[in-house]
């Protein structure tokens, strides 16, 4: 038997529209993740700064918690990361074609001009039929 689509295609046209959505979806989250995991790091830097005054000098001075501070950056790299990884999620989710897309997109792949030819001739050869068929009934 001779398919003029593939059946596996529709099959992949789903699996398209499940990821896109995926996409979506691991996007959005992971960029919420990220701004979570920023807003954490510098609430974390800030407490990395301890201030001490020195009543010699009559001023504040600032000490810094090198442990805090490297955590801080820590989690601030991962925000990054993760905001910036989840930006390419959700680009590559607006660039996946949808199930309609994809449908669109192979009927036209379908519809040549070659394939329009061959239906005008086939529906001219049924009237034709039609119209003899008639004409022998009368």
């Amino acid at each position: 038997m001779t398919y003029i689509i593939d059946p596996s295609v529709f099959y992949w046209i789903n699996v398209l529209g499940t990821l896109q959505i995926a996409l979506a979806v691991l996007g959005s989250f992971g960029f919420v993740g990220g701004i979570i995991a920023l807003i954490y790091g510098w609430s974390v830097k800030s407490d990395a700064y301890d201030r001490e005054y020195d009543s010699a000098a009559k001023k504040y001075d600032y000490v810094i918690d090198h442990k805090e501070m490297q955590k801080a950056l820590k989690w601030i790299k991962r925000g990054r990361i993760l905001s910036v990884v989840s930006v390419i999620f959700i680009i590559a989710a607006i660039f996946v074609p949808g199930k309609t897309t994809s449908i669109e997109m192979l009927i036209a792949k379908t519809a040549t001009f070659e394939n329009v030819g061959m239906s005008i001739d086939s529906i001219k050869e049924l009237i034709d039929y039609i119209v003899t068929a008639i004409k022998s009934c009368v």
